[in-house]
Protein backbone atom coordinates (compact mmCIF):
# COMPACT_ATOMS: atom_id res chain seq x y z
CA UNK A 1 0.00 0.00 0.00
CA UNK A 2 1.36 3.40 -1.04
CA UNK A 3 1.16 6.24 1.48
CA UNK A 4 0.19 9.65 0.12
CA UNK A 5 0.95 13.11 1.49
CA UNK A 6 -2.73 13.90 1.05
CA UNK A 7 -5.84 11.98 0.01
CA UNK A 8 -6.38 11.95 -3.75
CA UNK A 9 -9.81 12.99 -5.01
CA UNK A 10 -11.57 10.43 -7.20
CA UNK A 11 -14.57 11.46 -9.30
CA UNK A 12 -17.14 8.66 -9.62
CA UNK A 13 -19.44 9.44 -12.52
CA UNK A 14 -22.52 7.24 -12.84
CA UNK A 15 -25.13 7.30 -15.58
CA UNK A 16 -28.23 5.23 -14.90
CA UNK A 17 -31.97 5.01 -14.58
CA UNK A 18 -34.00 6.06 -11.55
CA UNK A 19 -33.33 2.97 -9.44
CA UNK A 20 -30.72 1.11 -7.39
CA UNK A 21 -29.69 -2.13 -9.05
CA UNK A 22 -26.48 -3.96 -9.92
CA UNK A 23 -24.13 -1.18 -11.03
CA UNK A 24 -25.40 1.21 -8.36
CA UNK A 25 -25.04 -1.45 -5.66
CA UNK A 26 -21.48 -2.21 -6.81
CA UNK A 27 -20.54 1.47 -6.64
CA UNK A 28 -22.02 1.87 -3.17
CA UNK A 29 -20.10 -1.18 -1.97
CA UNK A 30 -16.88 0.36 -3.28
CA UNK A 31 -17.62 3.72 -1.63
CA UNK A 32 -18.56 2.08 1.69
CA UNK A 33 -15.22 0.31 1.96
CA UNK A 34 -12.88 2.78 0.22
CA UNK A 35 -9.96 4.00 2.34
CA UNK A 36 -10.98 7.65 2.57
CA UNK A 37 -7.70 8.53 4.27
CA UNK A 38 -6.12 7.90 0.87
CA UNK A 39 -8.95 8.52 -1.61
CA UNK A 40 -11.65 11.19 -1.31
CA UNK A 41 -14.75 10.27 -3.36
CA UNK A 42 -16.89 12.81 -5.23
CA UNK A 43 -19.97 11.50 -7.05
CA UNK A 44 -21.48 13.00 -10.21
CA UNK A 45 -24.67 11.29 -11.36
CA UNK A 46 -28.07 11.63 -12.96
CA UNK A 47 -29.54 8.91 -10.71
CA UNK A 48 -31.63 10.38 -7.89
CA UNK A 49 -31.74 7.25 -5.70
CA UNK A 50 -27.96 6.88 -5.94
CA UNK A 51 -27.48 10.58 -5.10
CA UNK A 52 -29.67 10.14 -2.02
CA UNK A 53 -27.53 7.20 -0.86
CA UNK A 54 -24.21 8.99 -1.37
CA UNK A 55 -25.46 12.18 0.28
CA UNK A 56 -26.59 10.11 3.28
CA UNK A 57 -22.98 8.90 3.50
CA UNK A 58 -21.74 12.55 3.52
CA UNK A 59 -20.06 12.08 0.14
CA UNK A 60 -19.98 15.27 -1.98
CA UNK A 61 -22.55 14.64 -4.70
CA UNK A 62 -23.49 16.48 -7.88
CA UNK A 63 -26.88 15.59 -9.38
CA UNK A 64 -27.35 16.61 -13.03
CA UNK A 65 -29.32 15.46 -16.04
CA UNK A 66 -27.16 13.55 -18.54
CA UNK A 67 -27.73 13.11 -22.26
CA UNK A 68 -26.20 10.33 -24.34
CA UNK A 69 -25.88 10.75 -28.11
CA UNK A 70 -25.57 8.45 -31.14
CA UNK A 71 -27.53 5.53 -29.71
CA UNK A 72 -30.71 4.13 -31.27
CA UNK A 73 -33.11 6.14 -29.12
CA UNK A 74 -30.93 9.22 -28.63
CA UNK A 75 -31.99 12.71 -29.73
CA UNK A 76 -30.12 14.44 -32.55
CA UNK A 77 -26.60 15.41 -31.58
CA UNK A 78 -26.44 18.90 -30.09
CA UNK A 79 -22.85 20.20 -30.33
CA UNK A 80 -23.52 23.09 -27.93
CA UNK A 81 -25.00 20.88 -25.21
CA UNK A 82 -22.21 18.34 -25.64
CA UNK A 83 -19.57 21.05 -25.35
CA UNK A 84 -21.23 22.43 -22.23
CA UNK A 85 -21.22 18.96 -20.63
CA UNK A 86 -17.53 18.43 -21.43
CA UNK A 87 -16.74 21.91 -20.10
CA UNK A 88 -18.73 21.15 -16.95
CA UNK A 89 -16.60 18.03 -16.52
CA UNK A 90 -13.43 20.12 -16.79
CA UNK A 91 -14.76 22.51 -14.16
CA UNK A 92 -15.49 19.65 -11.76
CA UNK A 93 -12.02 18.17 -12.32
CA UNK A 94 -10.46 21.53 -11.57
CA UNK A 95 -12.68 22.70 -8.70
CA UNK A 96 -12.42 19.41 -6.79
CA UNK A 97 -8.76 18.81 -7.66
CA UNK A 98 -9.63 15.42 -9.12
CA UNK A 99 -6.72 13.02 -9.57
CA UNK A 100 -8.59 10.06 -11.11
CA UNK A 101 -11.92 9.70 -12.93
CA UNK A 102 -13.90 6.48 -12.43
CA UNK A 103 -16.75 6.16 -14.95
CA UNK A 104 -19.19 3.61 -13.53
CA UNK A 105 -20.29 2.48 -17.00
CA UNK A 106 -19.28 3.26 -20.57
CA UNK A 107 -21.87 6.05 -20.99
CA UNK A 108 -20.07 8.88 -19.11
CA UNK A 109 -16.95 8.27 -21.23
CA UNK A 110 -18.73 10.09 -24.05
CA UNK A 111 -18.07 13.47 -22.41
CA UNK A 112 -15.47 12.55 -19.78
CA UNK A 113 -12.82 11.27 -22.20
CA UNK A 114 -12.28 14.63 -23.94
CA UNK A 115 -12.34 16.40 -20.57
CA UNK A 116 -9.75 14.01 -19.14
CA UNK A 117 -7.60 14.34 -22.25
CA UNK A 118 -7.66 18.14 -21.97
CA UNK A 119 -7.08 18.15 -18.19
CA UNK A 120 -4.50 15.33 -18.29
CA UNK A 121 -6.35 13.02 -15.93
CA UNK A 122 -6.52 9.22 -16.17
CA UNK A 123 -9.99 7.74 -16.65
CA UNK A 124 -11.19 4.25 -15.78
CA UNK A 125 -14.17 2.82 -17.62
CA UNK A 126 -15.72 0.36 -15.14
CA UNK A 127 -18.16 -1.77 -17.13
CA UNK A 128 -21.18 -3.62 -15.74
CA UNK A 129 -22.78 -4.64 -19.04
CA UNK A 130 -21.93 -6.41 -22.29
CA UNK A 131 -21.88 -3.65 -24.90
CA UNK A 132 -22.62 -4.04 -28.58
CA UNK A 133 -20.01 -2.80 -31.05
CA UNK A 134 -21.98 0.36 -31.90
CA UNK A 135 -22.18 1.31 -28.22
CA UNK A 136 -18.51 0.52 -27.59
CA UNK A 137 -17.64 3.00 -30.33
CA UNK A 138 -20.10 5.87 -29.84
CA UNK A 139 -19.68 5.96 -26.07
CA UNK A 140 -15.92 6.23 -26.40
CA UNK A 141 -15.02 3.44 -23.99
CA UNK A 142 -12.05 2.45 -26.19
CA UNK A 143 -10.34 5.71 -25.27
CA UNK A 144 -10.33 5.17 -21.51
CA UNK A 145 -6.96 4.92 -19.80
CA UNK A 146 -8.03 1.59 -18.30
CA UNK A 147 -11.01 -0.67 -19.03
CA UNK A 148 -12.31 -2.78 -16.13
CA UNK A 149 -15.10 -5.32 -16.52
CA UNK A 150 -17.04 -7.23 -13.89
CA UNK A 151 -16.48 -10.47 -15.82
CA UNK A 152 -14.51 -11.92 -18.70
CA UNK A 153 -17.72 -11.86 -20.71
CA UNK A 154 -17.81 -8.06 -20.40
CA UNK A 155 -14.23 -7.40 -21.53
CA UNK A 156 -14.08 -10.06 -24.28
CA UNK A 157 -15.61 -7.77 -26.97
CA UNK A 158 -12.92 -5.12 -26.32
CA UNK A 159 -10.19 -7.72 -26.76
CA UNK A 160 -11.80 -8.73 -30.06
CA UNK A 161 -11.76 -5.04 -31.05
CA UNK A 162 -7.98 -5.07 -30.71
CA UNK A 163 -7.68 -3.12 -27.47
CA UNK A 164 -4.31 -3.63 -25.78
CA UNK A 165 -4.82 -6.41 -23.17
CA UNK A 166 -2.44 -4.49 -20.91
CA UNK A 167 -5.07 -1.82 -20.22
CA UNK A 168 -7.90 -4.33 -19.64
CA UNK A 169 -8.64 -6.11 -16.37
CA UNK A 170 -11.45 -7.96 -14.65
CA UNK A 171 -12.56 -6.99 -11.15
CA UNK A 172 -15.55 -9.09 -10.15
CA UNK A 173 -18.36 -7.52 -8.18
CA UNK A 174 -18.33 -7.93 -4.42
CA UNK A 175 -21.20 -8.76 -2.12
CA UNK A 176 -21.48 -7.21 1.33
CA UNK A 177 -23.06 -10.10 3.23
CA UNK A 178 -22.84 -8.27 6.53
CA UNK A 179 -24.88 -5.35 5.17
CA UNK A 180 -27.43 -7.60 3.50
CA UNK A 181 -28.03 -9.55 6.70
CA UNK A 182 -29.06 -6.32 8.41
CA UNK A 183 -31.95 -5.73 5.98
CA UNK A 184 -35.40 -6.24 7.43
CA UNK A 185 -38.86 -6.93 6.07
CA UNK A 186 -40.78 -3.68 5.54
CA UNK A 187 -44.16 -5.35 5.42
CA UNK A 188 -45.38 -8.87 4.80
CA UNK A 189 -47.22 -9.43 1.51
CA UNK A 190 -50.53 -11.20 2.01
CA UNK A 191 -49.44 -14.21 -0.03
CA UNK A 192 -46.61 -14.77 2.47
CA UNK A 193 -48.89 -14.71 5.48
CA UNK A 194 -50.22 -18.19 4.78
CA UNK A 195 -48.59 -21.26 6.34
CA UNK A 196 -47.02 -22.62 3.15
CA UNK A 197 -45.09 -25.86 3.78
CA UNK A 198 -43.45 -26.46 0.43
CA UNK A 199 -40.41 -25.10 -1.47
CA UNK A 200 -40.26 -21.41 -2.39
CA UNK A 201 -38.49 -20.31 -5.56
CA UNK A 202 -37.58 -16.61 -5.77
CA UNK A 203 -36.59 -14.58 -8.83
CA UNK A 204 -35.54 -10.93 -8.58
CA UNK A 205 -35.07 -8.39 -11.36
CA UNK A 206 -36.59 -6.04 -13.89
CA UNK A 207 -39.48 -7.58 -15.81
CA UNK A 208 -37.90 -7.10 -19.23
CA UNK A 209 -37.22 -9.52 -22.10
CA UNK A 210 -33.49 -9.98 -21.42
CA UNK A 211 -34.16 -11.21 -17.87
CA UNK A 212 -36.04 -14.26 -19.22
CA UNK A 213 -38.87 -14.45 -16.68
CA UNK A 214 -41.07 -16.02 -19.35
CA UNK A 215 -38.63 -18.95 -19.41
CA UNK A 216 -39.04 -19.42 -15.66
CA UNK A 217 -42.83 -19.27 -15.96
CA UNK A 218 -42.86 -21.88 -18.74
CA UNK A 219 -40.60 -24.12 -16.65
CA UNK A 220 -42.85 -23.76 -13.60
CA UNK A 221 -45.88 -24.70 -15.70
CA UNK A 222 -44.04 -27.77 -17.03
CA UNK A 223 -43.22 -28.87 -13.49
CA UNK A 224 -46.85 -29.57 -12.70
CA UNK A 225 -47.07 -31.83 -9.66
CA UNK A 226 -43.84 -32.54 -7.76
CA UNK A 227 -43.12 -34.62 -4.68
CA UNK A 228 -43.19 -31.37 -2.72
CA UNK A 229 -45.50 -28.43 -3.37
CA UNK A 230 -43.71 -25.34 -4.69
CA UNK A 231 -44.42 -21.69 -5.40
CA UNK A 232 -42.60 -18.99 -7.35
CA UNK A 233 -42.22 -15.42 -6.04
CA UNK A 234 -41.22 -12.88 -8.68
CA UNK A 235 -39.90 -9.63 -7.19
CA UNK A 236 -39.61 -6.84 -9.72
CA UNK A 237 -41.52 -4.68 -12.14
CA UNK A 238 -41.32 -3.61 -15.75
CA UNK A 239 -43.08 -3.31 -19.08
CA UNK A 240 -43.53 -7.06 -19.49
CA UNK A 241 -45.44 -7.60 -16.25
CA UNK A 242 -48.95 -7.77 -17.81
CA UNK A 243 -47.80 -10.31 -20.41
CA UNK A 244 -45.98 -12.37 -17.79
CA UNK A 245 -49.00 -12.42 -15.49
CA UNK A 246 -51.16 -13.60 -18.38
CA UNK A 247 -48.60 -16.28 -19.24
CA UNK A 248 -48.51 -17.50 -15.63
CA UNK A 249 -52.25 -18.19 -15.63
CA UNK A 250 -53.22 -20.39 -12.70
CA UNK A 251 -49.68 -21.66 -11.97
CA UNK A 252 -48.40 -21.08 -8.40
CA UNK A 253 -46.57 -17.90 -9.43
CA UNK A 254 -46.95 -14.67 -7.46
CA UNK A 255 -45.85 -11.20 -8.59
CA UNK A 256 -44.81 -9.03 -5.64
CA UNK A 257 -43.76 -5.95 -7.63
CA UNK A 258 -40.54 -4.09 -6.96
CA UNK A 259 -39.62 -4.05 -3.28
CA UNK A 260 -36.78 -2.38 -1.41
CA UNK A 261 -36.79 -5.33 0.99
CA UNK A 262 -36.28 -7.95 -1.73
CA UNK A 263 -33.24 -9.37 0.07
CA UNK A 264 -35.16 -9.67 3.35
CA UNK A 265 -37.94 -11.57 1.56
CA UNK A 266 -35.38 -13.91 -0.01
CA UNK A 267 -33.62 -14.44 3.33
CA UNK A 268 -36.84 -15.37 5.12
CA UNK A 269 -38.69 -17.36 2.46
CA UNK A 270 -36.46 -18.49 -0.43
CA UNK A 271 -35.22 -22.04 -0.77
CA UNK A 272 -33.95 -21.52 -4.33
CA UNK A 273 -33.06 -18.45 -6.43
CA UNK A 274 -33.59 -18.62 -10.19
CA UNK A 275 -31.86 -16.32 -12.69
CA UNK A 276 -33.20 -17.25 -16.16
CA UNK A 277 -31.56 -14.36 -18.08
CA UNK A 278 -30.99 -14.32 -21.81
CA UNK A 279 -28.06 -11.96 -21.26
CA UNK A 280 -26.23 -11.21 -18.03
CA UNK A 281 -22.90 -9.48 -17.48
CA UNK A 282 -22.39 -10.87 -13.97
CA UNK A 283 -25.55 -11.88 -12.07
CA UNK A 284 -24.96 -10.18 -8.72
CA UNK A 285 -28.31 -11.40 -7.39
CA UNK A 286 -26.89 -14.94 -7.21
CA UNK A 287 -24.11 -13.79 -4.90
CA UNK A 288 -26.59 -11.83 -2.81
CA UNK A 289 -28.70 -14.96 -2.40
CA UNK A 290 -25.56 -16.92 -1.51
CA UNK A 291 -25.06 -14.67 1.54
CA UNK A 292 -28.12 -16.38 3.02
CA UNK A 293 -27.09 -19.88 1.93
CA UNK A 294 -29.63 -19.88 -0.92
CA UNK A 295 -28.48 -21.88 -3.99
CA UNK A 296 -29.02 -20.55 -7.50
CA UNK A 297 -30.34 -22.18 -10.63
CA UNK A 298 -29.19 -19.91 -13.45
CA UNK A 299 -28.81 -19.73 -17.20
CA UNK A 300 -25.35 -20.56 -18.51
CA UNK A 301 -24.89 -17.20 -20.18
CA UNK A 302 -22.60 -14.15 -19.98
CA UNK A 303 -20.69 -13.80 -16.74
CA UNK A 304 -22.89 -16.10 -14.65
CA UNK A 305 -20.76 -19.28 -15.08
CA UNK A 306 -17.75 -17.36 -13.77
CA UNK A 307 -19.13 -17.51 -10.23
CA UNK A 308 -22.08 -19.94 -10.28
CA UNK A 309 -20.14 -23.20 -10.48
CA UNK A 310 -22.38 -25.94 -11.86
CA UNK A 311 -22.90 -28.70 -9.32
CA UNK A 312 -20.88 -26.91 -6.65
CA UNK A 313 -22.41 -23.49 -5.84
CA UNK A 314 -25.51 -23.83 -8.01
CA UNK A 315 -26.94 -25.41 -11.13
CA UNK A 316 -26.65 -24.08 -14.69
CA UNK A 317 -29.09 -24.72 -17.53
CA UNK A 318 -28.80 -23.90 -21.25
CA UNK A 319 -30.22 -20.42 -21.97
CA UNK A 320 -33.74 -20.28 -23.40
CA UNK A 321 -34.35 -23.92 -22.43
CA UNK A 322 -37.46 -24.02 -20.23
CA UNK A 323 -37.56 -27.83 -20.30
CA UNK A 324 -34.00 -28.08 -18.95
CA UNK A 325 -34.83 -25.52 -16.27
CA UNK A 326 -37.93 -27.49 -15.27
CA UNK A 327 -35.85 -30.67 -15.00
CA UNK A 328 -33.28 -28.95 -12.76
CA UNK A 329 -35.95 -27.37 -10.61
CA UNK A 330 -37.60 -30.75 -10.13
CA UNK A 331 -34.24 -32.18 -9.06
CA UNK A 332 -33.46 -29.45 -6.52
CA UNK A 333 -37.03 -29.16 -5.20
CA UNK A 334 -37.09 -32.84 -4.31
CA UNK A 335 -33.55 -33.01 -2.90
CA UNK A 336 -33.19 -31.02 0.34
CA UNK A 337 -29.62 -32.24 0.86
CA UNK A 338 -28.62 -30.92 -2.58
CA UNK A 339 -30.11 -27.52 -1.72
CA UNK A 340 -28.24 -27.45 1.58
CA UNK A 341 -24.90 -28.46 0.04
CA UNK A 342 -25.08 -26.02 -2.87
CA UNK A 343 -26.22 -23.19 -0.59
CA UNK A 344 -23.40 -23.80 1.88
CA UNK A 345 -20.75 -23.84 -0.85
CA UNK A 346 -22.23 -20.68 -2.40
CA UNK A 347 -22.13 -18.88 0.96
CA UNK A 348 -18.53 -19.92 1.59
CA UNK A 349 -17.51 -18.64 -1.85
CA UNK A 350 -19.33 -15.33 -1.36
CA UNK A 351 -17.62 -14.73 1.97
CA UNK A 352 -14.14 -15.54 0.68
CA UNK A 353 -13.71 -14.82 -3.01
CA UNK A 354 -16.26 -12.00 -3.30
CA UNK A 355 -15.72 -10.14 -0.02
CA UNK A 356 -15.75 -6.29 -0.29
CA UNK A 357 -12.19 -5.97 1.07
CA UNK A 358 -10.74 -7.88 -1.88
CA UNK A 359 -12.87 -5.96 -4.40
CA UNK A 360 -11.89 -2.54 -3.01
CA UNK A 361 -8.22 -3.45 -2.68
CA UNK A 362 -8.02 -4.25 -6.39
CA UNK A 363 -9.48 -0.86 -7.33
CA UNK A 364 -7.18 0.93 -4.89
CA UNK A 365 -4.17 -0.82 -6.41
CA UNK A 366 -5.37 0.29 -9.84
CA UNK A 367 -5.67 3.89 -8.61
CA UNK A 368 -2.13 3.69 -7.19
CA UNK A 369 -0.72 2.45 -10.50
CA UNK A 370 -2.36 5.34 -12.38
CA UNK A 371 -1.15 7.91 -9.87
CA UNK A 372 2.38 6.61 -10.26
CA UNK A 373 2.38 7.91 -13.86
CA UNK A 374 -0.24 10.69 -13.93
CA UNK A 375 1.13 12.36 -17.07
CA UNK A 376 1.30 9.18 -19.13
CA UNK A 377 -2.25 8.49 -20.29
CA UNK A 378 -2.40 5.83 -23.05
CA UNK A 379 -5.48 6.92 -24.98
CA UNK A 380 -6.41 4.53 -27.75
CA UNK A 381 -5.46 5.49 -31.31
CA UNK A 382 -8.10 6.26 -33.92
CA UNK A 383 -6.87 3.26 -35.90
CA UNK A 384 -8.27 0.94 -33.20
CA UNK A 385 -11.78 2.30 -33.70
CA UNK A 386 -11.36 1.99 -37.47
CA UNK A 387 -10.41 -1.67 -37.02
CA UNK A 388 -13.45 -2.17 -34.79
CA UNK A 389 -15.70 -0.68 -37.48
CA UNK A 390 -14.32 -3.13 -40.03
CA UNK A 391 -14.64 -6.15 -37.74
CA UNK A 392 -17.49 -8.59 -38.33
CA UNK A 393 -18.22 -9.16 -34.65
CA UNK A 394 -21.07 -7.81 -32.49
Amino acid sequence: MVKFDRPHAVLYCHWGDDWLRGSETALLTLLDHLDQNRFNPIVWTNCGPLASETQARSIPTILNEFQIYFQWSSPQFNPKEYWLKARRACQILSNHRISIVHANSAAPCQWLVPACLFMRRPIISALHAIYLRRDRIVLGAHFATRIVGVSNAVVAPFLRDGVNPGIISVIENAVDCQRLRKTSLLNRPEILSTGFKGVTIVAIGALVYTKGFDILIEAAKQLGETALPFRVLIIGDGDERPCLEALAGSAPIHFLGWRKDAHAIAAEYADILVLPSRQESFGLVCLEAACFGIPSVAAKVGGIPEHVIDGKTGLLFPPEDAAALAQMLNQIITDAELRRRLGEEARNQALSKFAPARFVERFELLYESLLAQPQKIPFAPISRVAACLRAKVP
